[in-house]
């Protein structure tokens, strides 16, 4: 009988026990994906960061508006601040970002742009408006920072962020619409006057940050987005000014100047009626770090519980199963089985329940992200593919390892005789 028939033989006659320490596993397991997946997801935004953009942490600073009136004065002192800014020796270029659905008029009556946009827009809150477009505006240093590579056409330059008075503003579309929408295609957009030329599509992949939060949230994928540089109507809109109140960056030319420009900054802000603090995008990652460790600390200690209670509890079934089969074990060793035959026996029952185990732990962490309404969704699929994948079966070597370690030193002490005289 081969060593597999065996150990499911085995299984089998012990199910209920056997049942019981299953539970216990898979609930081990589940905390131990769970785990895995939350610090691999952590770690995913700091190193997305690091890999789309091209930004020193220590010299981007966001500038954040602690306090500001909502009136239309606010556009203007705004603006005014933002020029100063700019206007500082040591600040390499200060600007922001804001992320917007607006009609194209151009592009809404298109049949093949309303029926890509359906499948792109399926399951979220613009499927019931296909025509809308996902529109990132941007200031020229927002732009910088991020690392948009272009499938065809050009970037935008320098030139192209000066919109006061141009023509036709130069605008960026996102892969998905390359067989739709055409270089030098002019469009525009709502009922904004100024017009926008189509200079370059981006390839697949691009990034941009959250326009929520751009530290705890996932960077958002711009294939379906167009890029364009802030016109002077959203300059000069109150609305469009409100909400960039917390996407404003500065890029120092050295991090040693932090503190001086920081305090001219708050000084300005202060005259003109505003409230600001100035933080490094790497002091604001280490405040998510901070945030994060605790509860972290908290489920690796939990996982670590239910693992060695799993473990201690997986033991002392083998250990007693090995008790009641002496008799079964003499008779093998009778019939010509070896020691290292009742050792594989032994850890083949052990990787088995550890197995099925991990199996259903993994099909129910799936199916409960599968479900999940988590920003994170997608990157927790993407880490199920493989991550996940290889964290489990380290895990069930480990934990068929540690489980057998005293199991087999039982076996290796039961005398001949011992086996052929029964059970204890």
């Amino acid at each position: 009988m081969s060593y597999f028939k065996i150990i499911f033989s085995s299984f089998l006659k012990r199910k209920l026990t056997y049942l019981l320490i299953v539970i216990q596993l898979v609930i081990t397991f589940l905390m131990l994906i769970k785990v895995f997946t939350n610090i691999s997801v952590f770690y995913y935004q700091e190193n997305s960061i690091k890999k789309y953009t091209n930004l020193d942490m220590n010299k981007t600073v966001r500038v954040i508006f602690e306090y500001s009136e909502d009136t239309p004065s606010l556009v203007d002192k705004f603006n005014v601040l933002k020029q100063y800014i700019n206007s500082l020796e040591g600040v390499r270029g200060y600007g922001g970002y804001d992320g917007t659905g607006m009609y194209i008029n151009d592009l809404a009556e298109n049949e093949d742009y309303i029926n890509l946009n359906k499948k792109i827009y399926k399951d979220t809150f613009r499927e019931e408006n296909p025509g809308i477009s996902e529109i990132f505006y941007t200031d020229e240093i927002c732009y910088n920072i991020l690392d948009i590579e272009i499938y065809e056409g050009r970037s935008l330059n320098k030139d192209d962020f000066n919109t006061d008075n141009v023509e036709e503003i130069p605008i960026l579309a996102g892969y998905k619409y390359k067989d739709i929408i055409k270089l030098g295609t002019v469009l525009t957009v709502g009922d904004q006057k100024e017009k926008f030329k189509v200079v370059g599509i981006m390839k697949p992949n691009n990034k941009w940050f959250s326009d929520d939060d751009y530290i705890r949230l996932p960077l958002e994928d711009i294939d379906s987005r167009f890029i364009i540089p802030f016109t002077p109507t959203q300059k000069n809109d109150l609305m469009s000014t409100l909400c960039m109140l917390h996407k404003m960056f500065f890029v120092l030319d050295s991090s040693d100047d932090f503190l001086t420009l920081s305090e001219q900054i708050e000084r300005k802000a202060l005259d003109l009626g505003l409230k600001v603090s100035c933080v490094t995008m790497a002091q604001e990652l280490q405040e998510y770090k901070n945030e994060k460790l605790e509860t972290f600390k908290i489920n690796i200690f939990i996982s670590i519980f239910f693992m060695i209670a799993a473990l201690s509890g997986t033991t002392a079934v083998i250990l007693s199963s090995i008790i009641q089969r002496k008799r079964e074990f003499g008779i093998r060793l009778a019939t010509g089985a070896s020691i290292n035959s009742l050792k594989i026996i032994i850890v083949g029952e052990i990787m088995l329940i550890t197995i099925i185990s991990a199996i259903v732990a993994f099909a129910i962490s799936y199916l409960n992200n599968y479900t999940s309404i988590s920003l994170y969704k997608e990157i927790v699929f993407d880490l199920f593919k493989d991550e996940v994948l290889l964290f489990i079966l380290a895990s069930i070597i480990i934990m068929t390892f540690a489980s057998s370690i005293l199991p087999i030193i039982k076996i290796n002490r039961l005398q001949p005789r011992e086996l052929i005289g029964g059970r204890e």
